[in-house]
């Protein structure tokens, strides 16, 4: 992951140049370097550059567009690993309004915002929530897996 860094980095100087700052393309890699921090374990890194992204894709994409869900939930996650609790709950209900909302949106994302509220709520002393939502998430991923099952 060391070696995606200065790649990324770039490729954002380069996207910024041919697409300008607040082109989609320029969301998607702040959010890859969003991530790249995040695995690093550098979550005070990737907030940043999420919210960044996050304000691109709402602003070119809209609030309901996947893409946005997406990023929020990866937002969440670095927030909650900081113990920002209350502002990774706002970003886990903001994404999960738009997986809902959202036409297209990938049942596999919307389980994986369900999970990282439920972490939320856990470390919120809310287990009983959280089962419910954890319940939610698995429901989502049973009615994937028969589809799942066909492929070779």
């Amino acid at each position: 992951m060391d070696e995606a860094r200065p790649v990324y980095e770039r490729c954002l100087t380069l996207t910024e140049m041919a697409r300008g700052s607040n082109h989609p393309n320029v969301a998607a890699v702040l959010d890859n370097l969003g991530t790249v921090a995040h695995v690093q374990g550098k979550n005070a890194e990737a907030e940043p550059l999420l919210k960044q992204a996050l304000t691109i894709y709402e602003k070119a994409l809209g609030a309901d567009h996947p893409h946005t869900a997406r990023c929020c939930a990866k937002m969440a996650h670095a927030c909650c690993e900081q113990g920002k609790h209350d502002l990774a709950e706002s970003c886990c209900k903001q994404s999960l309004a738009a997986y809902e909302k959202a036409p297209n949106a990938d049942p596999a994302g919307y389980a994986k915002a369900l999970d990282e509220y439920a972490t939320v709520l856990r470390k919120t002393n809310r287990a009983d929530e959280a089962e419910k939502v954890e319940a939610r998430a698995r429901s989502l991923r049973e009615k994937k897996a028969p589809a799942d099952a066909k492929k070779p």
